[in-house]
């Protein structure tokens, strides 16, 4: 049964493609998924973590059982291709059915993630609502990543940290740091204020202390329309 599961998982979920990282780990998706009553469904049968994301599957039987996924934020339009666009608290949906082949896909900004719920009998919209429900992932809150200790608080601009990583430093410099965060209104504005604040060179901006912030995929502006809000972004430091 097990290897009949896993070769649906590849079956639907073959069109995704992944960017982004899950702001839930493993371990948490696997201790919510065991907590939890699926309705229809009696008993859980398996976990697997791949590159692709988290997939959990309920049965019943041969015929008759569910696979429930959590993949990267950024999976979630991949799913729009002839579904039906709507929305489940909040979250925007897409759903798909054909004959007995359909799924749920609802998007998870909390934790930065696309959740599909995929019974392979009689996936109704109604009833695959009723399983994402279940799930108890839309109270999940986000695990949170700090800025580097090496950048000063009047040099962050308000965001979320996905998270960073340190380089090996440029001559000149102590730390050669990268930041992932998450592309938003709120960071846009803050980063227009670091920048009316501070000494402004158009490509990247400098503070008192010798911190330099700049967007490395080319000048400040450029940051305002690369990406939509949800997406994730990088900036580089680099510290006297």
């Amino acid at each position: 049964m097990k290897q009949k599961i896993l070769m649906m998982v590849a079956l639907i979920f073959s069109t995704a493609m992944f960017s982004q990282e899950i702001r839930m780990s493993f371990e948490d998706f696997q201790s919510e998924m065991q907590s939890v009553k699926i309705p229809g469904y009696a008993q859980l049968m398996d976990f697997e973590d791949n590159d692709d994301g988290y997939v959990v599957s309920f049965f019943n039987s041969m015929e008759d059982f569910l696979l429930i996924k959590l993949e990267r934020y950024s999976a979630f339009e991949q799913y729009r291709q002839e579904a039906v666009a709507g929305a489940l608290n909040g979250c925007r949906t897409y759903f798909y059915k054909k004959e007995n082949n359909g799924f749920l896909a609802v998007e998870m900004p909390e934790i930065r993630a696309t959740l599909v719920i995929a019974p392979n009998k009689n996936p109704d919209k109604a009833t695959c609502e009723k399983i994402a429900n279940a799930t108890g992932l839309f109270a999940a809150k986000a695990e949170t990543t700090a800025w580097p200790a090496e950048i000063p608080v009047s040099c962050q601009p308000d965001c979320e940290v996905l998270e960073f990583s340190k380089q090996d430093p440029t001559e000149g410099y102590r730390f050669e740091i990268r930041v992932k965060v998450v592309m938003s209104e709120k960071l846009k504005a803050s980063v227009k204020k670091l920048r009316a604040d501070n000494q402004d060179e158009g490509s990247f901006v400098n503070f008192p202390g010798g911190v330099t912030m700049m967007y490395p995929q080319g000048e400040l502006n450029d940051l305002y329309s690369c990406c939509k809000n949800g997406a994730a972004v990088e900036l580089l430091y680099y510290i006297q």
